[in-house]
């Protein structure tokens, strides 16, 4: 299966897209340099503005703006986005970032790009190891 709309990516994902960080797979990024649509969610922002608040991260709080300027796309979340957590199932106890993250990804029908080894053992299918 190959959504086509392009991919979503996870919070730490989108941190190491933006550090050029030796994390990111080959495959991914590959895909970061083609045509392909690279979505950023404000679920993302909003995780991130949390944990710089809590002193866990650096400022990023020209994210956002730099992102788009790189060429990501904004995904804006919808009323519809959060009804999807509903079929999260044995997610619905992982982070709730997580979660939402994932109910957009299958409702824009985007690869979810990640790391979480919790998320990639779930056998889910529109998610995807962001380090290979």
């Amino acid at each position: 299966m190959r959504p086509p709309r392009g991919v979503l990516l996870d919070t730490s994902v989108l941190l190491w897209s933006v550090e050029d960080s030796p994390r990111l797979g080959s495959r991914l990024r590959r895909l970061l340099e083609s045509d392909r649509p690279v979505f950023f969610s404000p679920i993302s922002i909003a995780e991130i503005t949390l944990k710089t608040a809590l002193k866990k991260l650096d400022d990023f709080s020209q994210l956002a703006s730099d992102l788009i300027s790189h060429g990501y796309r904004e995904l804006p979340l919808t009323s519809e986005h959060a009804r999807a957590m509903q079929g999260s199932g044995a997610l619905l106890r992982h982070d709730p970032f997580d979660t939402l993250l994932i109910a957009q990804a299958v409702h824009e029908d985007l690869w979810f790009e990640t790391a979480d080894t919790h998320l990639l053992s779930a056998g889910l299918n529109h998610v995807r190891d962001a380090s290979e």
